[in-house]
């Protein structure tokens, strides 16, 4: 059997691709219908096949950038906009002043707490924010990342990465502190997903590389992430070391789903993914109000 591998080639495309396959002794076909070529490879070696021509790309920069290929699928979710709507509806729930003061000191990071075992506090904290300016710029990053991340791996895997990214960082901000620090806000879980984004790119940058994946190119992403966090961490209610833990968290994950995973998860992975966002955030939130 023969998986489509590249469709909608111009005829000098489809002769230095074929070139390029034909040097890596991979088995391979090409097609022409409707005035138009494509380029079919044997099951067995579809894998292999597509890395020795996103190298290719990648090093060449082919100028007709429009072919369709199969190799960085992506998913359309509107989840980000979703996210922002709940950091809303808890902003408003909470209200302002001594309200606001008795949420933090519930559910908020507070460093001491969690050190001695209220480790909810890493997901509920994500909810508070100080004022409308903190709450309306994370909501913002959050549909804007948040929904990026999702594009890439899938609507449930997407939040379970960001949430664990974000708990994580402040698991590690407060081991960090260890006493007298407590933050709110969801930028933790903001930078969490700036750094999947950076750690996903980075991984895929060096994959398509080969041999010289760990040139200056393959980190831009991470630079990139830094500079964000460096120009978004800025503000009265900013706690930089969270937001680099968060960042620090997220850039683990992309690196590790980048290396492992190449397209998004089945829909049953992703509602099981989901799942285990809404447990963990109900069992956050009962065990702070117990």
């Amino acid at each position: 059997m023969h998986t489509p591998l590249i469709n909608g080639l111009s005829e000098s495309q489809m002769n230095a691709f074929s070139a390029v396959l034909a040097s890596a002794n991979v088995p391979f076909r090409s097609q022409k219908s409707r005035g138009e070529w494509s380029i079919h490879v044997e099951d067995a070696h579809v894998e292999h096949a597509r890395h020795i021509l996103s190298e290719y790309l990648y090093e060449n920069q082919p100028v007709d950038t429009a072919v369709d290929t199969v190799d960085e699928p992506s998913t359309k979710t509107l989840s980000g906009v979703w996210a922002g709507g709940m950091l809303a509806a808890v902003y408003i729930a909470a209200g302002r002043g001594k309200n606001l003061d008795v949420f933090i000191k519930s559910f908020g990071s507070s460093a001491s707490e969690i050190v001695e075992g209220d480790f909810y506090r890493t997901a509920t904290s994500l909810f508070f924010h100080g004022d409308a300016g903190h709450l309306v710029g994370n909501m913002v990053c959050i549909a804007l990342f948040g929904t990026a991340v999702c594009g890439i791996t899938g609507w449930g895997v997407g939040w379970l990465m960001i949430l664990f990214g974000g708990m994580s960082g402040n698991l590690l901000n407060a081991f960090f502190y260890q006493s007298g620090h407590i933050s709110i806000g969801a930028s933790t879980a903001v930078f969490g997903a700036v750094g999947i984004l950076s750690g996903y790119q980075f991984m895929n940058r060096a994959k398509r590389s080969g041999q010289s994946g760990w040139r200056k190119s393959a980190w831009l992403p991470i630079a990139c992430g830094l500079a964000l966090l460096a120009f978004l961490g800025a503000g009265e209610y900013t706690d930089i070391m969270a937001h680099l833990f968060g960042f620090m968290s997220g850039l683990l994950l992309g690196v590790g789903y980048a290396a492992i995973i190449r397209r998004p998860l089945s829909s049953v992975f992703q509602y099981i993914s989901v799942s285990i966002v809404l447990g963990v955030l109900t069992l956050s939130w009962i065990q702070g109000l117990g």
